[in-house]
This record gives C-alpha cells, structure tokens and sequence, in this order.
C-alpha cells in the first residue's frame, strides 16, 4: 500500500492562492484510485487517478463545501463531473 502526503496549491486568475493539504485515499480498487483535498476554508479537491493498461487519466472534481458527503459519493459521478486540473475555475 502506498501512502501520498501531497499539497497542491490552486491558483486562481486574479485572486488568491488556496492550499490544499491531504485528506482521504481510496486505492481499494485496481483501475479508479482517488485522492480527497481540504482547504483550510472548507473548499475541496478529490484528484480520481482512471488506470487503463499502462495508461492513468488525472482528473479532478473540487467544491466549497460538502466534502465528506462527496467524497463519499464520489464513485457514482457521471464522467462528466471530473475536469481537468485547469478547469477546476470554481474553488
């Protein structure tokens, strides 16, 4: 089992900076892993790690609030909910 300790620091287009400390970590399952993110101010970042062969797709979902309800739920997302890292524009 391998365990992240990541940050990521979001930078919005003329505002500021949101740090995001680690959260949560699925990686029960073989070809979906995720990785959950809290700001201090509540907003979040689950990053869904989509393993096909050789290949993994990065994809992110964010919000302001909700989090332990959406990381729960995250699983049942329809593909379109997870955008690329720069579409994440909402935080």
């Amino acid at each position: 089992m391998q365990f992240h300790d990541y940050q990521y620091l979001f930078h919005k287009v003329g505002g500021q900076d949101v740090k995001f400390e680690a959260s949560d970590q699925d990686t029960t399952a073989a070809d979906l892993q995720y990785f959950g993110f809290l700001s201090a101010s509540g907003s979040w970042i689950i990053q869904r790690f989509k393993i096909t062969g050789s290949i993994i797709e990065y994809r992110y979902a964010g919000g302001q609030d909700n989090y332990s309800a959406s990381w729960t739920a995250k699983a049942t997302w329809a593909e379109s909910v997870w955008k690329y890292y720069n579409q994440l524009s909402y935080l």
